[in-house]
């Protein structure tokens, strides 16, 4: 369902529609996901620029932190990482 329609004729990007339509929307995304702790810490505020779920989020493969790529002194986890 992520995919929206089927993948048999080639491979499709899930567009970040299909992400925010149960994941969403962004700015409540960005309020459910910012630490108390860290609160300039949230990967979802990225200071990148907006960047898209699958660049950290993977249903077919694990997830991983884009984030920790740089920031390697953080502590993230990611749910399915």
């Amino acid at each position: 369902s992520c995919h929206a329609e089927s993948i048999s004729s080639g491979f499709h990007m899930v567009q970040e529609e299909r992400c925010l339509a149960c994941h969403g929307p962004m700015i409540q995304l960005i309020e459910r996901t910012t630490s108390e702790n860290f609160p300039g810490r949230n990967p979802h505020d990225s200071h990148l620029g907006p960047l898209d779920c699958a660049v950290c989020h993977s249903i077919h493969s694990a997830s991983g932190s884009y984030c920790l790529e740089c920031h390697k002194e953080f502590e993230m986890k990611i749910p399915g990482g």
